[in-house]
């Protein structure tokens, strides 16, 4: 799920809210478990996606805006390459993400020429 589904009711409800209430359903161990309202589910989660809207934004079109007027911007990442996704050493203790200085841009929507520098520590 991306954060952009929340801000797309029809969308939301039958790919994400229906699927993840069928999803749980289906392993629930116990009968005895109240029914997950499909409504109110929904409607609680527009309402946190309506909390958040004002902090989202195409983080591509900023960083080409940075770029464009010049302005420095720095990305971190916080992993190393042996908890890589692709290059890690044992599958359950690896993130899902590319940790590695190559990926840099990964996620960010430009290509490895916008980048003037990428350290590695």
């Amino acid at each position: 799920m991306r954060v952009a589904d929340l801000f797309q009711r029809e969308h939301f409800a039958a790919n994400w809210v229906k699927s993840s209430i069928s999803t749980i359903s289906s392993c629930s161990t116990t009968s005895s478990s109240p029914p997950i309202d499909f409504q109110q589910t929904l409607d609680e989660q527009l309402a946190l996606g309506e909390q958040i809207k004002p902090l989202v934004t195409d983080v591509t079109q900023a960083l080409q805006t940075l770029r464009a007027e010049k302005q420095t911007c720095c990305s971190t990442g916080a992993q190393g390459a042996m908890l890589d996704v692709g290059f890690g050493h044992f599958i359950p203790f690896v993130t899902f993400v590319d940790t590695t200085a190559s990926f840099a841009g990964t996620g960010t929507g430009l290509g490895p020429r916008a980048f003037d520098e990428v350290w590695v520590s």
